[in-house]
């Protein structure tokens, strides 16, 4: 048999469970924007390219993360910390596209504002399981 070490902890399990479905439908949708529909000519009159492409790329890193939340890896709150660095960058950039009178998707606010808050609790929540109090 492998060697298949998961988590004890139920909330870890339901937590990893919860960013391994977040990832796979992050990164389904992006994928499903950029390349499926042919949306990605289309993308500079409809959508903001970069929350699309940091979309797409980050899907990815949810899918790292939750693996690494599932087998208890330290480097999996290092991760979660990058993902809410780079979505807060990202939400800034949003922003202030948004007041230069730039064109956007009203959603797409919304939808930062949300994977910041939503990684901030994850990232708070994990920190505290792997006893790392008082360093965010």
């Amino acid at each position: 048999m492998a060697n298949f070490n998961p988590t004890s902890s139920t909330p870890l399990r339901v937590l990893s469970i919860t960013v391994v479905v977040i990832g796979i439908a992050t990164f389904s949708i992006g994928f499903d924007l950029l390349f499926v529909q042919g949306t990605f000519t289309k993308m500079i009159n409809d959508y903001l390219h970069f929350v699309v492409w940091f979309n797409f790329f980050s899907g990815i890193v949810y899918l790292i993360a939750g693996y690494g939340i599932w087998h208890l890896k330290p480097w999996a709150v290092y991760l979660s910390l990058l993902i809410v660095v780079f979505s807060l960058i990202v939400l800034t950039a949003l922003s202030v596209h948004m007041f230069t009178d730039g064109q956007f998707r009203g959603w797409q606010i919304a939808e930062m504002g949300l994977k910041v808050l939503i990684w901030s609790l994850i990232l708070m929540s994990i920190s505290k399981k792997f006893r790392l109090k008082g360093w965010i």
